[in-house]
């Protein structure tokens, strides 16, 4: 029998493996970047809104990072469709990330680009930026940005790319 500190321990442990072997770093620019899967968290009050306005991107800092919007009940992974201009920025400071996403499926879908920093042996967030895509055909290729105010050095940035039908985004 395991002590409740061993537990805790264990646990945490497990969940930085399961971490580290689902998600893998930024890439450069113009690779397709690494998929995660996670379910969406609950809104922070206030989230400042991105610089771009088509589509939107937004992102707080340590201890108050934005949701990710809902998007359906069935979104599936794109993280070969989306590609960075240049790779991410680890250090602390306010940036802009750019890049693009294609919607290679046969239909027009709502696409979603989330980057997640953390920062080293953590799974803890440090910041995020999210990019919402409605609507987009078939075959088209969108660019998107995000303001980013990472306050702390993070150790990689960790994409989460879904679609699912027109509609789904939240």
């Amino acid at each position: 029998m395991l002590s409740s500190g061993m537990t805790v321990r264990l646990v945490t442990a497990c969940g930085v493996l399961v971490s580290v072997a689902l998600v893998g770093g930024c890439t450069g620019g113009g690779s397709a970047a690494p998929a995660v899967s996670t379910q969406p968290s609950t809104a922070a009050a206030g989230a400042p809104s991105g610089a771009s306005a088509q589509p939107t991107g937004t992102s707080l800092a340590i201890g108050a990072v934005p949701s990710i919007p809902s998007l359906g009940t069935a979104p599936v992974g794109i993280a070969k469709d989306v590609k960075l201009d240049a790779p991410c920025r680890l250090e602390p400071g306010k940036f802009t990330l750019k890049g693009s996403v294609t919607n290679t499926a046969a239909q027009a879908r709502d696409l979603q680009i989330v980057y997640n920093w953390v920062p080293k042996a953590s799974s803890q967030t440090l910041a995020r930026g999210v990019a919402s895509l409605k609507n987009v055909k078939a075959g088209e290729t969108k660019s998107w940005s995000m303001e980013v105010d990472l306050k702390a050095t993070a150790e990689r940035c960790v994409l989460l790319a879904r679609a699912n039908r027109v509609g789904s985004l939240g």
